[in-house]
C-alpha cells in the first residue's frame, strides 16, 4: 500500500518521483496530499531537501503536456490543503527558483506561486518575512524576458495591490497588458493609464479596457477622460470591443440616469483639451461641439432613451434635448420662432445646438445674422450654416448687406465662416466679389506677426474652394506659403493646397510634388507637423490625386515615406499611418512597389535591410513569388556591383548581403538555392576584401544550410 493515516514513510527522492508520476493520471490523490503534510511536519529538513532535488527537475522538462501540469496541479493542491507552514514552506522555495536561469522553471514556479495566493481565502494572512520576499522575486519578475513569466507575475501581485503595475499597462504583450487590467488596483494612479488604452492598437487590450472602466467609479472619471473615451469607441470597428464599450455605456446611465449623467459629467464651462483625430480641423470649441453631438446619438441610440422637448433648463440638457430632437424626430419639431426666443443669454454650445435645431424647424423665418450679430465667432459661422441653409437662393445678398455693418479690417474674419459654408453645400461665389476681399488680405503676407500671416494662409484656401474655377491665379500664394515660412504657416498652405485637390479633380503638377517631398525632409523632426503632411499627402494618393508610377519624380516622395517608415518608432501614430500607406500602396499597385524596392535597393542604403523585413512581407501577401523575385534581383545587383569598387563601396556590398536573411526561402526550388550557391561562389574572391569574402562565405553557407 502507497499509506494511510497510521504509517508515514520517510520521503526520499526516488518516492516524491514516483508519487509526482503517479498522480499525473488519477483525478483524486489526496493520500498523497497528506503523505507529504505528514512528512513536512515530522522532518522537514529531510522533506526541504528532497523537494529541493526532485521539484526543480519537474519544473524544467520541456514538456507542454497534461501529464506536467497534473503534477504542477498536485503540488499546488498540496500548498493550498495544508494552510499551515508547508505553503509557506512552498511559497518560499519557489520564490526562490523564480530567479532560475532556465525560463520554464521561472515561469512554472511563478505560476505555481500566483495559483497558491489566488486559491487561498481572503483572511489568508502570510508571515511578514515571506509576504516580503514573495513581493520582492514577483516585482523583478515583472521585467522578465518571457512575456508568460511576467503575465503570472501579474496575476499573481493582485492580492498585494503593488503600484509597480501600472508600468506593465504599457508592456508589449497584449496577453500581459489583460493581465494587468485583471489585477491592477482602481486609484487615482492608475485610473488615466487605463483609460488611455482604450486606443490601444489591440483590440483584446481594448476589450478588457472597457471591462475595467466599469470598475472606476463614474465620479472619478475627469471630463477630459470621457471625452477620449468616446472619442475612440466612436470610431471602433471591432464588434467585441464595441459591445463592451455599449455596456460601459449602459450601465453608466442606469446607474445615474441619462439627463442627469450629461448634465454632471459634460459640463460646458470647461472646453477639454481634446486629443488631435485624423482629418479633423478648428477650434477646440469646434471640435468639442462635433463630439458632444457624436456622444449624444451615440448614448441615445445604445439607451433608446427618450427626451422631452421643453428648451427652459439647464445648459447641457438644452443641448441633449435639441440634438435628441433633431436625430430622432420626424418633422414633430418645435415652433421655430419659439427656439430663435431662446437663444440670447445662452452659452455658445446651447446657442449652436438651438441654431441646428432652428434650421428644422418651420415658422420663425428671419435673418439670423441679426439675432447672432456681436455673438462669438464660432456661434456667427454657425448662423451662416443656417442661412445658406434655409435661404439658398438669397444668402449671398443678404451677406451683401451685412457687410455693411462690418468694418473692412474685420470682414476677412466674417467672410471665413461664410466662405466655409459655402464649400459644404458647392456654392459658387461670384469671382470679383473673391478677388476684393483677397487683395484686402495680402498686404498680411508680409507682416512679422505669424497669427496674421497664418490667417491670411487660410483666408487663401477658403478662396479657392468656394470657386474653384477662378483658383488657378491665387494657387502660387499657397505654393509660396508651403515652401518657406514658419512650420505654422506652411501646415495652413499646405491644408488649402491638398483641399483644393481633393475637391477640383485636378492632379497635384509635378512640380509640387517636389515641394511636398521638400515638406516631408524638412518637418521629419518636427512629429506633429509630418503626421500632418503625410496625412495630406495620403489623401492626395488615395483619391488619385497623386499617382505614383516610374517614370514621375513621386516615385521619390514614396522613397522619402518609406524612409520615414522605417526609421519611425514602433506603435506610434506615425508608424501607424505609414504603415497603413504602404498596406493599400502595395495592395493597389503592387508592380510599382517592386519598383519602388528596386529603387531603394540600387541605393542599397543601411535602411535597406529594415524596408526589406518590413515591406516584402506585405508585397508577398499579393504575390507568392515575391521573395524569388527579390533574390534575383539582389544577386544580378551583387554581381555586378562587387566588379566596380569604384561605385560600390564595401559597405554597400555587405548591406547587400544582409538583405537575403531577411527573405522568405519557402517556395524556392532546390534548384534556385543551388544557382544561388554557384553565383556567390563565382565571385567569392572578386574583391580583395576579408569583409565581403567573409560576408559571402556566410551566405553560401546559409544557402547550403537551406538545401538540407
Amino acid at each position: 500500500m502507497d499509506t494511510s493515516d497510521n504509517e508515514v514513510r520517510i520521503l526520499s527522492k526516488e518516492r516524491l518521483q514516483s508519487i509526482l508520476t503517479k498522480v499525473q493520471a488519477l483525478d483524486h490523490y489526496k493520500h498523497y496530499i497528506n503523505e507529504l503534510i505528514s512528512n513536512f511536519e515530522k522532518n522537514n529538513e529531510n522533506f526541504d531537501e528532497v523537494y529541493k532535488a526532485v521539484v526543480p527537475q519537474l519544473l524544467k522538462l520541456k514538456l507542454k503536456t497534461k501529464s506536467v501540469l497534473k503534477a504542477i496541479d498536485f503540488l499546488i493542491d498540496v500548498a493550498v490543503k495544508a494552510e499551515n507552514n508547508l505553503t509557506e514552506y512552498i511559497l518560499d522555495i519557489h520564490s526562490d527558483l523564480t530567479y532560475s536561469s532556465e525560463p520554464l522553471i521561472r515561469q512554472r514556479s511563478v505560476y505555481i506561486i500566483m495559483r497558491i495566493l489566488n486559491s487561498m481565502p481572503d483572511n489568508y494572512t502570510l508571515t511578514e518575512d515571506i509576504y516580503k520576499k514573495i513581493n520582492k522575486s514577483l516585482i523583478e519578475r515583472l521585467q522578465d524576458t518571457q512575456s508568460n513569466v511576467r503575465t503570472y507575475a501579474i496575476l499573481a501581485l493582485k492580492r498585494f495591490e503593488t503600484s509597480q503595475l501600472v508600468n506593465c499597462l504599457s508592456d508589449p504583450r497584449a496577453q500581459v497588458v489583460v493581465a494587468t487590467l485583471q489585477s491592477i488596483a482602481i486609484n487615482s494612479e492608475t485610473i488615466i493609464p487605463i483609460i488611455r488604452l482604450v486606443g490601444d492598437s489591440r483590440s483584446i487590450v481594448r476589450e478588457y479596457t472597457y471591462q475595467t472602466i466599469k470598475n472606476i467609479p463614474i465620479e472619478y472619471i475627469t471630463h477630459t477622460s470621457f471625452c477620449y473615451i468616446f472619442i475612440h469607441a466612436l470610431t471602433e470597428e471591432k464588434s467585441t470591443v464595441k459591445k463592451q464599450f455599449e455596456e460601459l455605456v449602459k450601465y453608466w446611465i442606469e446607474t445615474i440616469g441619462l439627463e442627469e449623467y450629461f448634465e454632471k459629467y459634460f459640463p460646458l464651462d470647461k472646453i477639454p483639451q481634446l486629443p488631435p483625430q485624423e482629418g479633423e480641423s478648428g477650434t477646440d470649441m469646434e471640435r468639442y461641439i462635433l463630439l458632444s453631438k457624436k456622444i449624444v446619438e451615440e448614448v441615445i441610440r445604445i439607451t433608446q432613451s427618450p427626451a422631452g422637448v421643453t428648451l427652459d433648463v439647464s445648459p447641457t440638457i438644452v443641448i441633449l434635448r435639441c440634438y435628441v430632437l433633431i436625430s430622432h424626430c420626424e418633422g414633430d419639431y418645435p415652433d421655430g420662432q419659439e427656439v430663435l426666443n431662446c437663444i440670447n443669454g445662452k452659452s455658445e454650445l446651447e446657442q449652436i445646438a438651438l441654431m441646428k435645431l432652428y434650421s428644422k424647424c418651420n415658422g420663425g423665418k428671419c435673418n439670423i445674422l441679426e439675432i447672432v450679430r456681436g455673438h462669438s465667432q464660432i456661434v456667427v459661422d454657425e448662423a451662416f450654416r443656417v442661412l445658406v441653409k434655409m435661404e439658398p437662393n438669397d444668402h449671398f445678398g443678404i451677406i451683401v448687406n451685412e457687410m455693411h455693418n462690418i468694418t473692412e479690417d474685420d470682414q476677412p474674419l466674417f467672410l471665413k465662416g461664410y466662405y466655409k459654408a459655402c464649400i459644404e453645400v458647392n456654392y459658387i461665389l461670384p469671382s470679383e466679389f473673391l478677388e476684393y476681399h483677397l487683395r484686402q488680405t495680402f498686404k498680411n503676407l508680409q507682416s512679422p506677426d505669424e497669427e496674421k500671416r497664418v490667417f491670411t494662409m487660410e483666408f487663401v484656401g477658403l478662396t479657392v474652394l468656394v470657386n474653384k474655377e477662378k483658383a488657378q491665379q491665387f494657387l502660387p500664394v499657397l505654393i509660396a506659403g508651403l515652401s518657406k515660412d514658419t512650420t505654422s504657416v506652411r501646415l495652413v498652405a499646405l491644408k488649402g493646397l491638398t483641399d483644393y485637390y481633393l475637391l477640383s479633380g485636378i492632379n497635384v503638377p509635378e512640380t509640387l510634388r517636389d515641394i511636398y517631398n521638400d515638406a516631408l525632409l524638412s518637418l521629419s523632426e518636427d512629429l506633429e507637423a509630418l503626421i500632418i503632411v503625410l496625412q495630406g499627402v495620403i489623401r492626395l494618393y488615395l483619391n488619385d490625386r497623386l499617382h505614383i508610377s516610374e517614370e514621375s519624380s513621386e516615385l521619390c516622395l514614396a522613397k522619402t515615406m518609406m524612409s520615414l517608415f522605417i526609421r519611425s518608432i514602433p506603435e506610434t501614430q506615425l508608424r501607424s499611418l505609414l504603415f497603413t500607406f504602404f498596406l493599400c500602396y502595395s495592395q493597389s499597385h503592387f508592380e510599382d512597389s517592386k519598383k519602388l524596392y528596386e529603387l531603394c535597393l540600387d541605393e542599397a542604403g543601411p535602411e535597406l535591410e529594415k524596408i526589406t523585413e518590413v515591406f516584402i512581407p506585405m508585397l508577398s501577401q499579393y504575390d507568392k513569388e515575391i521573395n524569388t523575385t527579390i533574390m534575383e534581383m539582389c544577386m544580378h545587383r551583387l554581381m555586378s556591383w562587387i566588379k566596380v569598387e569604384d561605385n560600390y563601396s564595401d559597405e554597400m556590398i555587405i548591406n547587400l548581403t544582409n538583405v537575403f536573411y531577411k527573405l522568405d526561402y519557402t517556395n524556392n526550388t532546390t534548384d534556385i538555392r543551388d544557382i544561388s550557391i554557384q553565383r556567390l561562389k563565382s565571385i567569392q574572391s572578386e574583391r580583395n576584401s576579408n569583409e565581403i569574402n567573409l560576408a559571402i562565405k556566410s551566405l553560401i553557407e546559409a544557402f547550403e544550410e537551406l538545401n538540407n
